[in-house]
């Protein structure tokens, strides 16, 4: 006679989680709901490149909001006599014949052209020609402060989702996608100041020396930039 042996396999149940009284009634809650996790610093190699990137992402923030970028002689609006002026990356502030260490008149490029459009439009009798030609170098300005502005733009958003997402997780392989977004907004930063450069008026490129709010911006980018690599490094060291 054969004897049947009956084996039961266990299986894995979760005990039940503790019941808490919310609203009058009673709510099991799962034990597998674990309260969010501290945050935890990166590693130091990647928290150097990331101090260096943060770095250089407020130094550029301050290159944006200085006038002088180039010093360059310039005719505005092509019927004004030919002066010394000081070139943002959105303004120019004109030297009025004297010193540019106390500039007049700060306006933005863009409110420039537009003025210039307008009145150039009314007494020529809508003739688009003559305008283009009468405003071009401020069209060529405030050409240059948007394509330079569009590139900062993108990268300042790149660079708040890249923190929120090393902020948010501490899982070192989910971090890589933020320091990704890092990394290409640190390196959106000389782009943008070449777009910018690019689409200036050949007058201005041609007689222009540096000013203060470039030598800032190329800093943070230099500052940027290195810490791109300090960060590459680390994530490449990682997958290894």
């Amino acid at each position: 006679m054969k004897k049947v042996r009956c084996v039961m396999k266990k299986t894995a149940v979760n005990p039940p989680g503790p019941i808490v009284i919310s609203g009058g009634q009673a709510v099991n809650r799962p034990t597998d709901e674990r309260p969010s996790q501290p945050f935890v610093l990166p590693p130091p190699e990647a928290r150097t490149g990331l101090v260096l990137i943060i770095t250089g992402m407020v130094l550029m923030f301050i290159a944006t909001t200085v006038n002088a970028w180039l010093v360059s002689e310039i005719e505005v609006r092509d019927v004004f006599e030919e002066q010394e002026a000081l070139v943002g990356l959105r303004q120019i502030a004109l030297c009025g014949g004297g010193s540019c260490s106390e500039p007049n008149n700060v306006q933005s490029t863009a409110a420039l052209y537009g003025s210039c459009y307008s009145d150039v439009m009314s007494s020529s009798g809508g003739d688009e020609w003559y305008v283009d030609r009468k405003c071009a170098r401020l069209k060529e300005l405030k050409t240059a402060g948007d394509a330079g502005s569009f590139g900062l733009f993108i990268g300042g958003g790149l660079f708040v989702f890249g923190i929120i997402g090393v902020v948010r997780t501490n899982d070192e392989t989910r971090r890589k996608n933020a320091y990704s977004m890092l990394i290409a907004a640190s390196a959106l930063n000389p782009v943008s100041l070449l777009m910018w450069y690019s689409f200036l008026p050949n007058m201005v490129r041609g007689s222009a020396s540096l000013g203060p709010g470039l030598v800032l911006a190329c800093l943070a980018s230099l500052v940027g930039a290195y810490g791109s690599l300090v960060l590459r490094h680390h994530t490449k060291t990682a997958d290894h």
